[in-house]
């Protein structure tokens, strides 16, 4: 085992093919320990240090040094100064330390720490962990399954080929996925993901966060903030999370959820399913690809808005006070619970106001309006048709048992003058408008209503 000791000036020091121990002091040095597991310590200086053969441990020391590994598994650290460090051939382990450092991990599973500083690192071949540190940090993970972390700062992470893990952690971070199918992890701040190809996971963490799926079928979680969810190319599922978002399906068929607060959903095409969940949603259906199928909508609570481009949808407003407009196609509308606005516009429209005070609109078209039981009221709380179309459209009574005096399930008996009996079912003109009114106990007072607009509904235009 040699000690070799340099001098204040610049001097070129080598080992030998045993284990040496070379300080280079002051002055800008190179060294090289050829064979064995070196020590090998540039100290102050800009030095030039490659460790050879065998397991070597490398220090820069103070100044702008440039580190290189070569065969062996070695452990390098740039400590202070601008320093670029190379790993070499082996599993090697790299520190930028101080400074604003270029860190390289070669052709092995290196281990790669930027510490402080603005500094770039490169994974390169082999499944690499490379940790940006503080400051704003360039990480590449290069070839290889990596695990890519930002740290403190706003940092740039880049996965590369194969299946990677990109972490961003604090501060504002950008995080491309790249080839393969790879987990993205925004942390703290307001992060942007981009998933690029493979079948990708997105997860945007606190702050308000925008996420790109790219090409596959991705999954994309805003967690926290008022965040940004835009699917791509394929079947993608897409969850808001905490906070006001917005989300946007793109192609394929794909499953949005807002989940709390209030939230703007956009299917985009092909058929997807779309959840309000909790708050004040906007829901938009967009375009199918098969014409008899469609979106499925459904507001959850809150008082939502749902608007349907193509045919075929199901749309269901749940609970709140809700908004649910058709497209140019037959759709199905269920209002669900509380007082509700329903307009079908073209098609064939089914439409169901639900429990609460509701108004329908079902359009052009041959329209189904459904009833069932505690849907309509009578007096204020009567439901509303507002454009009937008699001949075209039907009111369907079928769901409601209309003697609730005698066991089984009844249907209507349509009449032209008083209630004389339970089950009865008449219309009564109310000066240009018509009341439907059903009679369910025998009291001879009506215990449904339903508010009609345009033609007076005769007989053929019931379902009992």
């Amino acid at each position: 085992m040699a000690l070799i000791n340099g001098t204040a000036g610049n001097d070129n020091l080598f080992g030998g093919t045993e284990i040496d121990s070379i300080y280079g002091d002051a002055g800008s040095d190179i060294i090289f320990g050829r064979g064995g597991g070196d020590l090998l310590d540039g100290e102050a200086g800009n030095d030039v240090i490659k460790g050879g053969a065998g397991d070597d441990t490398i220090y820069g020391g103070t100044g702008n040094d440039r580190l290189k590994g070569a065969t062996g598994v070695d452990g390098i650290f740039g400590e202070g100064g601008d320093d670029r460090l190379l790993g070499g051939d082996g599993a090697d382990s790299l520190f930028g330390g101080a400074g604003i450092d270029v860190v390289a991990g070669g052709g092995a599973a290196d281990r790669l720490y930027g510490d402080t500083g603005n500094d770039r690192l490169f994974g390169g071949a082999g499944n690499d962990f490379v940790f940006g540190g503080d400051n704003a940090d360039l990480v590449n993970g290069g070839l290889g399954e990596d695990q890519l972390f930002g740290g403190a700062g706003d940092d740039l992470l880049k996965g590369g080929d194969n299946d990677d893990v990109l972490a961003g952690l604090a501060d504002d971070d950008s995080l491309f996925g790249g080839d393969g199918s790879d987990d993205l992890y925004g942390g703290l701040g307001d992060d942007v993901l981009f998933g690029e190809t493979g079948i990708d996971r997105l997860i945007g963490g606190s702050g308000a966060d925008t996420l790109f799926g790219g090409a596959g079928s991705d999954f994309l979680s805003g967690v926290g903030g008022a965040d940004r969810l835009f699917g791509g190319l394929d079947a993608d599922a897409i969850e808001g999370g905490l906070g006001s978002d917005l989300l946007k399906g793109g192609d394929g068929d794909d499953t949005l959820r807002g989940d709390a607060d209030s939230d703007l959903l956009f299917g985009g095409n092909d058929d997807d399913q779309i959840f309000g969940g909790a708050g004040d949603d906007t829901l938009f259906g967009g375009a199918s690809q098969l014409g008899a199928f469609g979106d499925d909508l459904f507001g959850g609570t809150g008082n939502d808005r749902l608007f349907n481009e193509s045919g075929g949808a199901f749309m269901n407003g749940d609970e709140g006070d809700d908004l649910l407009v058709g497209g140019d196609d037959g759709e199905t509308l269920l209002g669900g619970a509380d007082n509700d606005l329903l307009k079908g516009r073209g098609g064939d429209d089914n439409i169901t106001g639900g429990a609460g005070r509701d108004v329908m609109f079902g359009g052009s078209g041959d329209d189904d309006f459904g009833f069932g039981a505690g849907d309509s009221g009578a007096g204020g709380d009567r439901d509303v048709i507002a454009d009937f179309e008699s001949g075209a459209d039907t009111i369907q009574l079928f769901a409601i048992d209309a003697d609730t005096t005698t066991g089984g399930d009844q249907a209507f008996t349509f009449i032209t003058g008083s209630f004389s009996a339970a089950g009865q079912l008449r219309v009564v003109d109310d000066g240009g408008r018509f009341i439907v009114q059903a009679d369910v106990d025998g009291d001879a007072t009506a215990d449904l209503e339903i508010l009609v607009f345009g033609d007076e509904p005769v007989e053929a235009d019931f379902v009992l």
